[in-house]
C-alpha cells in the first residue's frame, strides 16, 4: 500500500490498545425449519449431519405438508406425491447416519408407471426402459418409434445438462446461469416441451403422454420449457416406485431417522415472522409472540408466501406466474376393480383448450376435466380393508386467481368425475363408495399457506427455472435459506428433496471458506472474506447498495469482490455515526478504527479486510482516514455554511471512497484522479438531495445555510416546512451535481472497458434520482425516499451496455432478464 498526503479534517490520534480481544471457541449452532414437508425434513437431516443443533417447526399438527395421510374408515390415503422417481435421494438421507432406506422402508416397484387413456377408448402403457418403450411406441402407433428413440436420447442429454450438473447446484450466482444458458439453448430449452416432443413423435396421443410429466410439477405442457423433458430421462434411470404403506410410511420413516439423531419436532407451531436483523438473519417470532434465536434458518414453507408475510418483501421485480390448483376427490369403495392400474390417466376431449382454460383461469371449472387416478391397492394392497379399494382422483383446475366459488360448485364437479370415471375406468362406482372427502384450492392456501391455492407454487416456465426462479439462499439476509416447490430445483418430490441438497452444500461452502481464513493467519480473529460464499461484504454490497451491486455485475468477479470488501468498509465507517444511539462511544470507536487504519494493524476487525485488500491492490489509505474524520463530524449536530464547505465534506464522504476505487482498479495515472473525485463528490450530493428530511430529523443539514432563508431551521425542514424553498435549494445542489457528473464522464477515458461500463452503470443510476427529484417537484419532500424504478434501472444498464446496437437474440433477452432476477429478488 502507498502513503500520500491529502487533507484530513481531524488529527488527534488516541494511543492505541495493546491488544484485541481473540475470537470465542466454536460452539454448537442453533438451525430452525419452518415446515416439516420432504424438503423440510430433508434439509433438516441434512443440516444435523452437518453438526446443527436442528428443530423443525410445523404449523399443522400433522408433518409431512403435501406428503401428508389423510386416515378415514379404515383406508389410508396419502394426500399427495405417490409417485416416487430417484429413490437414491431418500438413500442418501439415511446414509448420512450410518443407515440403509431399506431396512426401514420397502419400495415396490410399479408397472405400468402409467397408463393413458384417451377419449376413444384407447390407452398407452408409458413405462418401461430402452427398446421395451420403444416397442410399446411403435405397437400403439406404427411408424413413430424410431422418432421416440431420438426423443430418448435427447430427453438424456438434457437430464445431463439439466438434472446431473445443475439440478444440485445453487443459482444464487448470475455467473452460473450464464454458464448453463449455451447448453439450454443448443439441446433446445428455449422450445417448449410440446415443440420438442412433436418434433419427433408425429401421433397426437404420444405427443400428450410424453408431455404429461410436466403437469406433475405443474407446468403447462405447451408453454414449459423442453428441458423438463429431463423428467422422461429420471424415469428411465430410476424407475417409479411406491413406498409400502404409503408415502406416509417414508415420511413416518425419515421423522423417526431425525428423532434418532437429535432433531426436535414441534407440531401446531407457526412462524408468524422471519426476524432479519441488519442483513443477518437471528431467528423466529411464533404467533404467541416467543422469539426463537437461531443462525441458520430454512423455511420449507411457500417460497412467495415467505417473501411476502414472513419477511415482508415484495415478491420480486415482475408479477409470477403460479401453476394451476388441484382438486383432489378422496374416496374408498367396498368392492375392487383389479383391471385398473396403479397410476391411470384419463384424458378429455380437447386437451390443449383445456389446459390453457386452467392455467389462464379465464374459465370456471372444466366440463370434460383431464383425470389423473391413483389405487395404490394395485401395488399395496394393506391401505384398504380386505377386499375393498382406495383411490384419489386429481383433476387440475384454475387456481385461486380465478373467481370459482368452490362452496357453491365442488359438488356439482365432483359428481361430474364420478360420472367420468363410472364412464371411463370404474364402472358402477357410485353405488360402492362408503367413504369420501375433497380438497380444493382453497385447501392449499388455508392448510399450506400456497400463495393463490397454487398446487405446485409458481410454475416452472424457463423464466422461472434454475436461476429465475426464488434462490435457496435469501439474498439480504444472511444465514436464510428456502427449499421446496417454488425453490431451485423445482416441484416434485425429486426437485424437493435436491433443493435440501443445495442448501446443504451452500452451508457446506460456507463453511470451508470460514476455515480456510481461520488457517490463513492463526490465532487471529476470524474474518468474513468477501470471496467466501455468503461473504459479509457482498451480503453488505446486495443489502445497501443496489445501484452498486447492479453495477458491479459488469466487473470480473474478483474486482467485483474487492469493490465490495470497500465498500463495507466504508458502510461500517457511515452505520457508525448514523445508527450511533450514543455519539462518544461511536467517537471512540471510529478513533480505533482510524488508529488501526493508520498502523496498519490487521488485529482490528473493521480495519483488516480493507487492509488486506490494500495491500494487495496498492491502494493509499489517506483517503480511508478522511472518510473516518468526516464522519466523526457527522456525530454531532451539523450545518454547512457555503457551497465551499458543502464541497468539503462530499469530497470527505465520497471524493474519497473514488480514490480509493480509482487505486483498487490498478489505476496508476495521476491525471485520472480528480475525475474519481468528481463522481464521488456528485453521487454524494444526490444522496444528500435525496436525504435531505431523513438528515434533518438526525440534526443534520447539508444543504448550505447561504441557499436557504434565514427563519429557516433543521427542525422545520424534519417537518417539511416551506418546501418551496427548500426545493429551490434542491434543485440548485443538483445543478451542482450535475456538473460534477459531466467532469467524471470525461475522466471516463481512464478506465478499461468493463470497469468504464460499471462505474457508467453507477453514476446513471444515481443520476437517474436526480432527474425524478426534479420530475416530482417539491412534493418529493414528503413522499419518503426516491427510488429509481427496476424497469427503469435496467433499461440504464442495457442502454450502457449495449449503446446504440439493436436488440440482441432471444440467449440475450434471458441474460438481461437474469441478471435483474437475480439483483432483485
Amino acid at each position: 500500500m502507498r502513503w500520500r498526503t491529502h487533507p484530513a479534517v481531524l488529527q488527534s490520534v488516541p494511543p492505541l490498545p495493546d491488544a484485541w480481544p481473540g475470537a470465542a471457541p466454536d460452539a454448537v449452532e442453533d438451525a430452525l425449519v419452518v415446515g416439516a414437508g420432504l424438503g423440510g425434513i430433508a434439509v433438516a437431516l441434512r443440516l444435523r449431519a452437518l453438526g446443527y443443533r436442528v428443530t423443525i417447526l410445523e404449523r399443522c399438527r400433522q408433518p409431512g405438508g403435501r406428503a401428508r395421510v389423510f386416515s378415514q374408515d379404515g383406508y389410508i390415503f396419502d394426500a399427495g406425491p405417490t409417485v416416487i422417481t430417484a429413490p437414491y435421494l431418500f438413500e442418501e438421507l439415511f446414509e448420512l447416519f450410518g443407515e440403509r432406506l431399506a431396512d426401514h422402508v420397502d419400495l415396490l416397484a410399479v408397472r405400468p408407471w402409467y397408463r393413458i387413456t384417451f377419449p376413444d377408448r384407447r390407452h398407452f402403457d408409458y413405462g418401461g426402459t430402452g427398446r421395451g418403450m420403444e416397442a410399446e411406441v411403435e405397437a400403439f402407433a406404427p411408424g413413430n418409434g424410431a422418432g421416440y428413440r431420438r426423443l430418448a436420447r435427447r430427453a438424456r442429454q438434457l437430464f445431463e445438462v439439466g438434472y446431473e450438473r445443475y439440478g444440485g447446484t445453487s443459482f444464487d450466482r448470475w455467473q452460473t446461469m450464464l454458464r448453463a444458458f449455451p447448453a439450454i439453448i443448443r439441446l433446445g430449452g428455449l422450445r417448449s416441451l410440446h415443440a420438442l416432443v412433436r418434433r419427433h413423435i408425429r401421433s397426437p396421443e404420444l405427443q400428450r403422454a410424453f408431455t404429461l410429466q410436466t403437469l406433475l410439477i405443474g407446468g403447462h405442457p405447451y408453454r414449459t420449457s423442453a428441458i423438463y423433458a429431463l423428467i422422461q430421462h429420471l424415469e428411465q434411470r430410476w424407475g417409479v416406485w411406491f413406498a409400502r404403506g404409503g408415502t406416509g410410511a417414508l415420511v413416518a420413516a425419515l421423522l423417526a431417522l431425525a428423532a434418532r439423531h437429535g432433531v426436535a419436532l414441534r407440531t401446531a407451531t407457526t412462524v408468524s415472522r422471519i426476524v432479519v436483523e441488519r442483513g443477518t438473519v437471528r431467528g423466529v417470532v411464533l404467533d404467541d409472540g416467543s422469539m426463537l434465536a437461531a443462525s441458520v434458518v430454512v423455511a420449507n414453507a411457500d417460497a412467495p408466501y415467505v417473501h411476502r408475510h414472513l419477511l415482508g418483501r415484495r415478491e420480486g421485480w415482475r408479477r409470477w406466474r403460479y401453476s394451476m390448483g388441484l382438486y383432489v376427490l378422496y374416496f374408498g369403495t367396498d368392492r375392487q376393480w383389479p383391471a385398473t392400474a396403479h397410476h391411470t390417466i384419463i384424458l378429455g376431449e380437447d386437451y390443449k383448450a383445456l389446459l390453457d382454460e386452467i392455467f389462464d383461469g379465464s374459465a370456471g371449472l372444466p366440463d370434460d376435466p383431464s383425470l389423473y387416478l391413483h389405487r395404490p391397492g394395485a401395488t399395496d394392497p394393506s391401505l384398504a380393508p380386505p377386499g375393498c379399494d382406495g383411490f384419489y382422483v386429481l383433476a387440475p383446475v384454475p387456481n385461486l386467481q380465478s373467481s370459482i366459488d368452490w362452496e357453491r360448485m365442488e359438488p356439482a364437479f365432483r359428481e361430474r368425475i364420478l360420472s367420468i370415471l363410472e364412464a371411463r375406468e370404474l364402472p358402477g362406482l357410485r353405488a360402492h363408495i362408503t367413504t369420501l372427502r375433497c380438497i380444493t384450492p382453497r385447501d392449499f392456501a388455508r392448510d399450506l399457506l400456497s400463495t393463490h391455492g397454487a398446487g405446485f407454487s409458481v410454475a416452472p416456465s424457463l423464466l422461472q427455472s434454475a436461476g429465475f426462479r426464488f434462490h435457496n439462499r435469501v439474498r439480504r439476509a444472511e444465514g436464510l435459506y428456502l427449499v421446496g416447490a417454488g425453490t431451485h430445483p423445482g416441484a416434485g418430490v425429486p426437485g424437493v428433496l435436491c433443493s435440501a441438497k443445495v442448501v446443504q452444500s451452500l452451508l457446506e461452502a460456507e463453511r470451508a471458506g470460514s476455515l480456510r481464513n481461520r488457517r490463513a493467519r492463526p490465532g487471529a480473529r476470524p474474518r468474513r472474506s468477501a470471496r467466501q460464499p455468503g461473504g459479509s461484504a457482498l451480503s453488505t454490497l446486495a443489502r445497501h447498495g443496489r445501484s452498486f451491486r447492479l453495477a458491479g455485475t459488469l466487473l470480473r468477479r474478483r474486482d467485483l469482490e474487492d469493490a465490495a470488501t470497500l465498500y463495507a468498509f466504508c458502510r461500517q465507517v457511515d452505520d457508525l455515526a448514523d445508527l450511533a444511539d450514543d455519539p462518544d462511544v461511536a467517537r471512540g470507536a471510529l478513533l480505533d478504527l482510524r488508529h488501526a487504519v493508520a498502523a496498519s494493524d490487521a488485529r482490528h476487525v473493521r480495519a483488516a479486510p480493507l487492509l488486506e485488500i490494500a495491500g494487495r491492490r496498492d491502494i493509499d489509505l489517506h483517503p480511508a482516514l478522511a472518510l473516518i474524520d468526516t464522519m466523526i463530524l457527522d456525530l454531532a449536530p451539523l450545518a454547512v455554511a457555503d457551497e465551499a464547505a458543502l464541497l468539503r465534506y462530499a469530497y470527505g464522504a465520497a471524493g474519497t471512497v473514488g480514490l480509493m476505487m480509482y487505486d483498487m482498479l490498478g489505476l496508476r495515472d495521476a491525471a485520472g484522479r480528480r475525475y474519481a473525485v468528481d463522481l464521488g463528490i456528485a453521487m454524494q450530493l444526490t444522496n444528500i438531495a435525496r436525504d435531505v428530511v431523513e438528515d434533518a430529523a438526525r440534526g443534520r443539514l447539508y444543504l448550505p445555510a447561504a441557499w436557504l432563508p434565514a427563519d429557516l431551521s433543521v427542525q422545520g425542514i424534519a417537518l417539511t416546512q416551506n418546501a418551496a424553498a427548500v426545493y429551490r435549494a434542491v434543485q440548485r445542489l443538483l445543478a451542482l451535481a450535475d456538473r460534477h457528473y459531466r467532469s467524471a464522464e470525461a475522466g471516463m477515458k481512464f478506465l478499461p472497458s468493463r470497469p468504464r461500463a460499471a462505474i457508467r452503470v453507477a453514476a446513471r443510476l444515481y443520476e437517474e434520482i436526480g432527474r425524478m427529484i426534479v420530475d416530482a417537484g417539491a412534493g418529493y419532500l414528503a413522499a419518503g425516499r426516491v427510488r429509481v424504478p427496476t424497469s427503469r434501472r435496467l433499461l440504464l444498464l442495457a442502454r450502457v451496455v449495449c449503446g446504440p446496437q439493436p436488440a440482441g437474440k432471444a440467449a440475450d433477452a434471458l441474460i438481461d432478464t437474469y441478471v435483474a432476477v437475480h439483483e432483485l429478488q
